[in-house]
């Protein structure tokens, strides 16, 4: 479904898509406004089936504007030959700046899960695509095809998280069971790696992939050796449930997400906490470094996302979902963000500029789960819905 955003500070002149001073030569302020406008791909379409799109998106915004019509129609027929988002976003007084973001598009539905899905992954090469349920089932997915390629099963209680190592070769996978489990993808045989006293609610592989790191309603966050299966050690023993755990690019650092609300960044040799990044209003769900290791995502109960700089100083807050956000990817190239949230919806945002970029709708029931493919041309996404969805450009 497309969307298309208009953000209109309280006063000022109309003047659609023009940059100005803050202030007026009668001294009054002015209007500040960014407009998104999404293009679908016309390029393999007939001519009248992209003029309809484009017609159909221009009605909307000239609705939602209150603006003339006039000259919409030249520009109509200019923009249906590209394949974009157009954004005009006032970045300081006296320039705009031009956004070219990619329009997603749901193109598969994965059926097959009995229960929620929760979790969901693309494989590193980005063929395969990795998700687990309530259901005690991982399953693997072909891109291409859509087709279910494996089913494990082996937990005893609900499943919460599964990842790919970053040679592919190896799953991690985390329960309610209190158990997190090493799974060979190619014979399907498992390690069982036990030491948590609760639930875990995640476990994820180092960039190298020789560590994982877990942690659980017990807690704690534990590091574990990939090739013994022994734990290395606690890392951490908190008073407040842990939600979310992950490597730094660089595997040197671990960002963790509490349920009080707080947002830890830890030492991975010594343990030692190195900031605290502190503004959530609500129980923290997820936190994700940046691909440059120089910026925080993280996802709360407030229902707002935030970037941090990984020193704890507040970039932006990003505000759009209306329930929980139960996600937060970077894409691989670091200028995108994708989140979900149990208001079941998807929303592709612009990092630089904080700006909502495109809204997917389609998920019936709470979204849990979502991921960036390597290239940046597809996003997975899973469901209380017990469906994957899968969405290209």
């Amino acid at each position: 479904m497309a969307t298309l955003k208009k953000n209109i500070s309280p006063a000022g002149n109309k003047n659609v898509g023009q940059s100005s001073a803050s202030t007026s030569t009668q001294g009054e302020p002015v209007k500040k406004e960014f407009i998104v406008i999404v293009v679908d791909d016309c390029q393999q379409r007939t001519m009248k089936n992209s003029q309809e799109k484009t017609a159909l998106i221009l009605q909307y915004w000239v609705r939602s504007s209150s603006i003339r019509r006039g000259w919409i129609d030249e520009f109509e027929k200019i923009i249906m030959r590209y394949v974009m988002y157009i954004c005009f976003a006032l970045i300081d007084t006296t320039r705009l700046v031009l956004v070219l973001v990619k329009y997603f598009k749901l193109v598969k539905v994965f059926n097959g899960h009995s229960d929620f899905v929760v979790s969901v992954n693309f494989s590193p090469d980005g063929r395969k695509i990795i998700s687990c349920s309530y259901d005690l089932t991982t399953r693997i997915w072909d891109v291409e095809s859509g087709k279910e390629t494996s089913n494990f099963r082996g937990h005893s209680r609900s499943i919460n998280h599964a990842q790919y190592s970053s040679n592919g070769k190896l799953v991690v996978t985390c329960s309610h069971d209190n158990s997190i489990r090493l799974l060979k993808v190619d014979s399907g045989s498992t390690r069982h790696l036990e030491g948590h006293s609760s639930a875990v609610t995640r476990a994820r592989f180092s960039p190298a992939g020789n560590i994982i790191a877990s942690c659980s309603l017990d807690k704690t966050i534990r590091l574990w050796d990939v090739s013994s299966g022994r734990m290395i050690k606690i890392l951490y023993k908190h008073t407040k449930i842990i939600n979310d755990v992950q490597f730094s690019p660089d595997g040197q650092k671990i960002v963790s997400a509490f349920a009080d609300g707080k947002i830890i960044i830890f030492d991975l040799k010594s343990g030692e906490a190195l900031h605290e990044l502190v503004g959530h209003s609500g129980e923290v769900m997820v936190a994700h470094f940046s691909p440059s290791g120089h910026y925080i995502a993280s996802g709360s109960r407030d229902e707002t996302i935030r970037i941090w700089k990984v020193s704890g100083i507040p970039v932006k807050v990003l505000k759009g979902h209306f329930d929980v956000v139960t996600d937060v990817k970077y894409s691989f190239d670091g200028h995108s963000l994708v989140s979900c949230s149990n208001d079941k919806t998807i929303r592709l945002w612009d990092v630089s500029s904080g700006i909502e970029m495109q809204t997917l709708t389609g998920h019936t029931y709470f979204v849990k789960g979502v991921d960036f493919s390597p290239e940046g041309n597809r996003i997975v996404s899973c469901s209380f819905d017990r469906t994957v969805r899968l969405w290209e450009t």
